[in-house]
């Protein structure tokens, strides 16, 4: 089996989420590089699954993520924001207090999805002029969530002077119930 080197700097990471179908594989490969991670969740998926390897803060995105203030952190991994209002009240109390701020964001946002070769350069989706960016509808994460991403993406950028957007396409992991990865080879065989 592969072995995991450690880190040569030992790194404080919050990471936002962290139970679902990717979050787990990312807070085992920071601890097994050996950094100090904490996650902010609701502790509903897998309640305490890390318990006592990690730190665990209770918060919710759409209401009260106090457990924040007061604290500061090398870097974020921000997994499942998918809602402005989630970045906006995340930054009341990490702005200035994150190195690194690293948001999982989607292919989804860009504005043309027939173009090839796009990059970080090509528009996104905007927001529609008629919906509230600050909106915590989850209807709304579902009917605009590529504009919501863009607006994230936005918010991230403008909060956070050192940050990453990462625009993946289809994710998979261990733990997807979507069974969206599988349906390709089924079809294919």
């Amino acid at each position: 089996a592969p072995t995991t080197a450690k880190a040569d700097k030992k790194l404080d990471i919050l990471m936002i989420g962290g139970t679902g179908f990717t979050g787990p594989e990312q807070v085992e490969y920071a601890l097994a590089r050996g950094h100090k991670v904490t996650l902010l969740n609701r502790n509903k998926r897998r309640p305490d699954l890390f318990k006592g390897r990690i730190d665990q803060l209770v918060g919710d995105l759409n209401a009260d993520v106090s457990v924040l203030k007061g604290r500061s952190f090398d870097a974020v991994l921000d997994i499942p924001t998918t809602a402005p209002y989630w970045v906006r009240n995340v930054a009341q109390y990490l702005k200035g207090h994150v190195g690194q701020y690293v948001f999982i964001s989607t292919v989804s946002v860009d504005a043309d999805s027939c173009k090839t070769n796009k990059d970080e350069t090509d528009a996104t989706t905007p927001m529609p002029k008629d919906v509230d960016p600050y909106s915590v509808d989850p209807a709304l994460r579902g009917s605009q969530y590529s504009a919501f991403k863009t607006f994230c993406e936005q918010l991230v950028q403008e909060h956070y002077p050192v940050s990453t957007i990462i625009r993946p396409g289809l994710i998979v992991g261990p733990l997807d119930p979507s069974d969206r990865f599988t349906y390709w080879p089924s079809r294919i065989d």
